[in-house]
Formats: C-alpha cells, sequence, structure tokens
C-alpha cells in the first residue's frame, strides 16, 4: 500500500543517502568516465522508417543483443489508433546503418484490460540452455486518476527471439511496496552468474508537486499530481519468480537534493564490467536527460555528475543535442553493449520517440570509450 508521506520519503532518502545505499560523486570512484561520439546519421531509426504505417507515429525505446556477427534490435511502435508494437530489425555488427526489418514481434492484447493498448519498453534477454526472455510494460485501460497504467509483464520465445508469445495475464513483478504500489514499468534484467538481477521502473504514490519546483517538472503541466519514480530492484534463479531483497529503491529520485528538481528516474540499464558495474537511466525534471551511475556489487550505487551524456563536440553540455537535432530537447531510454572497450549506446531523442508538428525524432546511437581513449 501508498502509505509513505513524501515527508517521509524524503526522510527516508536522507538515511539511505547516510548509510551510503547511494551517493552523489564528483570523481570516479569505480570505473573510468567515459567520452562519447555521437552518430552524423542520427537518428539511426525514425517512425516510419520501416513497418509503415504501423510504426509511423513512434519509434523509441530499443533492446539491442548480439547474435553472431549481427546486432538484433527490437523497439517500441505505435499506429495512428495510438497502438502499440514491438518490432525487429537488424545489421551487421561492422554497418551499424544498415538496417533490415524483420517484422513485427509482438502486438497488443485487445481482449485484456491490462494490455489493451499494447506493449512497450521492452528488454530482451537471450539464454544458450534456455527460452528467450521478454520483458515489457504493458499499457492498459486508461485509469480514472490519470495515472500511468502500467504493468511489468513476460513474454517467451523457444526460436532465438524470432516469435514470442505471452507467458501470463499477471505481470512478474507484484505491486507489494511502498515503493511499487501505484505501477512498474521499463525493466533491465541482467544474468549475473546463477542470479538474474532486475532493475525497473517503480512508482510509488502520485505527490502534489512542490510549489517552488512545479514549473521544473514536466507532468505538472497535465497532471495534478505527479508521480514519485525511482529504480526498484528485484532478484530471481529463473528470470520469472522475483523476490524484493530491499526496503526501498535501490536508486531514489533525488528530489531537492538535485537541480532542477529530479521526482522521476526511469528505464534504466545495466551491465558487468570487470571491475564493477555501470547503470545508465533517465532522470526527469523539465526534461529527460541521461544518468550515469557505478557500483561495486550491483546494490550500492554512485551518481556521476561530471559524466555527461553529450557530444564531445558540443559546447552546451547540458546533456542534448544541438539546436535543429533529433535530441535537442530529451534524451532517454538508454540500451548499452560493451565491445572490448567501447560501449556502444542507443537511446531515444525528443519526445519519448513520439512524431509531432516539426519535430524530428526517433533512436539514435552514440559510441563511449574510456576517457584515455580517443579513438572512434
Amino acid at each position: 500500500m501508498c502509505e509513505m508521506s513524501i515527508w517521509t520519503h524524503l526522510s527516508a532518502t536522507a538515511l539511505i543517502l547516510t548509510s551510503l545505499n547511494w551517493a552523489f560523486s564528483d570523481t570516479p570512484t569505480y570505473l573510468e568516465p567515459l567520452q562519447w561520439q555521437f552518430s552524423e546519421s542520427n537518428p539511426v531509426v525514425r517512425p516510419g522508417q520501416f513497418f509503415s504505417p504501423l510504426g509511423d507515429l513512434r519509434a523509441s525505446c530499443c533492446s539491442v543483443v548480439r547474435i553472431g556477427d549481427t546486432y538484433r534490435m527490437y523497439y517500441w511502435i505505435e499506429d495512428e489508433n495510438r497502438h502499440y508494437s514491438i518490432v525487429a530489425i537488424e545489421c551487421p555488427q561492422d554497418d551499424l546503418n544498415n538496417w533490415t526489418p524483420l517484422g513485427v514481434v509482438l502486438s497488443r492484447q485487445p481482449d485484456k484490460p491490462h494490455n489493451s493498448q499494447g506493449p512497450c519498453y521492452a528488454q530482451v534477454v537471450p539464454q544458450d540452455d534456455g527460452s528467450w526472455l521478454m520483458y515489457i510494460c504493458t499499457w492498459g485501460e486508461p485509469l480514472p486518476s490519470g495515472e500511468l497504467p502500467y504493468q511489468t509483464h513476460l513474454v517467451t520465445s523457444e526460436d532465438k527471439g524470432i516469435t514470442w508469445k505471452y507467458y501470463s495475464d499477471s505481470p512478474i513483478l507484484p505491486l507489494t511496496e511502498w515503493w511499487n504500489c501505484k505501477g512498474t514499468g521499463s525493466i533491465c534484467v541482467l544474468k549475473d552468474g546463477d542470479t538474474f538481477r532486475a532493475y525497473f521502473t517503480s512508482f510509488s504514490e502520485y505527490l502534489t508537486p512542490p510549489e517552488a519546483h512545479k514549473t521544473q517538472m514536466f507532468h505538472a503541466s497535465f497532471l495534478e499530481k505527479v508521480p514519485n519514480v525511482g529504480i526498484g530492484y528485484a532478484e530471481s534463479k529463473d528470470g520469472i519468480e522475483w523476490t524484493y531483497p530491499l526496503d526501498n529503491w535501490v536508486v531514489p529520485p533525488r528530489h531537492y537534493w538535485h537541480m532542477p528538481y529530479e521526482y522521476l528516474l526511469s528505464k534504466p540499464w545495466v551491465i558487468k564490467g570487470e571491475d564493477g558495474y555501470r547503470m545508465w537511466c533517465g532522470g526527469m525534471g523539465r526534461a529527460y536527460r541521461l544518468r550515469s551511475l557505478t557500483s561495486p556489487d550491483a546494490i550500492h550505487w554512485t551518481f556521476h555528475n561530471d559524466w555527461t551524456f553529450d557530444d564531445v563536440q558540443d559546447p552546451v553540455k547540458d546533456g542534448v543535442g544541438p539546436s535543429g537535432s533529433f535530441d535537442k530537447e530529451m534524451r532517454s531510454y538508454p540500451c548499452v553493449i560493451k565491445a572490448g572497450d567501447r560501449y556502444h549506446v542507443w537511446y531515444t531523442g525528443d519526445w519519448f520517440g513520439e512524431v509531432g508538428p516539426g519535430r524530428l525524432t526517433g533512436i539514435g546511437y552514440a559510441l563511449g570509450t574510456p576517457s584515455q581513449h580517443k579513438g572512434s
């Protein structure tokens, strides 16, 4: 149940800070900072580029997996009726602009209230010794309260990610905690030895925005109460049945401790390296920006505010692209693959990848390398 007030929540957040469950940092503590070079072809996937007219309104939030010498991208599209689907495309690893459509792999369930609008925010976990797993957020019937109708569900594939089947009508993440009682959404599942680790968008209660910060809060422009959202954490032995080992978000929103006021963290992506773990997620104030964190143990996370996800050639270090670009206002929904000492990242541009009058948007690409390396 959502029984925690904002003041109790902020006190709990302060206690977490004190116990070093997470922290701010201006100095890298575990892993090297990365420099980013952005593709001159951005956006590399545009609404309507493939699967027209089914995908004419949106190209957003991808999950990329490595299959032999190719990359396969699963991403979220939207049609003119505002129905969602998940589609797949492929490209050679040595030609990241040469995408070929494979088809629609997952559609809405019009007879299911929890998924009548359709699936979004897919993440795919390939497995050599079992079913492939796809974790999705279902978008259901609108709620009278205006709250987002989100649930996290599982989809499985027995043919290495070509065809998919909904696993159950029940969400895999029960809404039993104060920090997820209003819904769970996008998710990143990391198979770490014998343990599956899930990091996910986790909604606690909706709150009346602080008057002093209303102009800094995106959702306050159209909602009377705004979501209070952090990164939740769960563990599993099979990727299907999950438990919550923590009594709080693993990474809470920073609220007053960050300017502009940060009330929402979402769509995490976590990878494991030799020296620790990296997380990227979206942070919402006036608009989405991508945030960078590191951890030595996958539980205790450090923000790195100096690791601005920005073009090294951009003179304005504000975490978005230059004027006229597809990501001039927002960057969100990261997906990262590490290959050697390089980090391939795909992310979504303005307005969550949704088209609009005069708006260029879609899915972009950038290459990250440790700061002492200057290679392309």
